[in-house]
């Protein structure tokens, strides 16, 4: 069994800490003998991970993946203590409510339901395949639709306007939205279907709607005329070559004269002023560079 958790920065990105794993037997009245392992007699087992980095962390979920055996079976996870080490000291983190999203388990997998302070019990169907269980504050319980910014030309196509509530595809997980405002247009979109919401409250809708959560990587900057964007992309490139990128691209709207550098912060197309990374960053958002 291997746990994971998922923490916030104080902007709502989502970072993911590995804290381990122990062995677990399903073998009637067996043990697997070692010292972290899991029987058929309840153990209590503590897993621990390092933050990303510095600053203020919140904890939001904790994913738990237990092996299974090729044969009906049970087995019950809690998460009864969770606590950050800090300079004073431990500080224990409330699990009051806290329960597992049984609607990212796949119903002939297995049957979860909650257990203890924060886990679950899962009746096996006996396919062998690991068994992913996500838990977090309210558990099923859905969070109120999205907030979404939309162009006037998606609104008129679909006949929306402010307050009315709908449903967004995003990376193929179906999250309920509502809309907030209509804007003519979306700044610095590229796509004409482009629509414009908080960053950090997506985040918390897509870690209760599947399993594979994206990792934020773009940020906008602003400037007022020709030399200051001209500094960003002088900037950028500095930063890139700082972090040893040989083979990227940046280039910078909105400037009466392009400039162009090989630059991590930029897509491999057109010339947006927010473009995905093309280069492969360090997990932690608080340590990659910004664009």
């Amino acid at each position: 069994m291997r746990a994971a958790a998922w923490v916030a920065d104080d902007a709502g990105a989502l970072s993911q800490v590995l804290l381990g794993e122990v062995a677990v037997s399903y073998a009637p009245g067996g043990d697997p003998g070692a010292a972290t392992g899991v029987g058929e007699q309840p153990t209590t087992h503590t897993l621990a991970g390092e933050l990303p980095g510095p600053g203020r962390w919140r904890l939001v979920a904790v994913d738990l993946l237990v092996g299974t055996p090729s044969m009906p079976a049970r087995a019950t996870v809690t998460v009864d203590r969770a606590s950050a080490t800090t300079p004073a000291g431990d500080a224990p983190l409330a699990l009051e409510g806290w329960a597992p999203v049984t609607s990212l388990v796949r119903e002939e997998l297995a049957a979860v339901r909650p257990a203890g302070a924060a886990g679950f019990a899962a009746d096996l169907g006996g396919y062998g395949l690991p068994l992913a269980v996500r838990v977090l504050p309210g558990g099923d319980a859905g969070l109120p639709p999205l907030a979404l910014t939309v162009p006037a030309p998606i609104a008129e196509r679909y006949d929306l306007a402010p307050g009315d509530e709908s449903v967004l595809t995003v990376s193929g997980t179906d999250l309920p939205v509502r809309v907030a405002a209509v804007a003519d247009v979306i700044p610095g979109a590229v796509d004409r279907a482009a629509v414009l919401a908080d960053e950090g409250a997506l985040l918390q809708h897509l870690v209760r709607a599947g399993q594979s959560v994206p990792r934020p990587g773009e940020v906008w900057l602003g400037a007022e005329d020709d030399d200051a964007r001209g500094a960003l992309a002088e900037g950028a490139l500095e930063l890139a070559r700082a972090q040893g990128a040989t083979d990227v691209t940046v280039e910078v709207a909105g400037a009466t004269r392009l400039r162009t550098s090989r630059h991590p912060c930029a897509s491999r197309s057109g010339s947006p002023r927010w473009a995905r990374s093309s280069w492969p960053w360090r997990e932690s958002s608080r340590s990659r560079p910004r664009c």
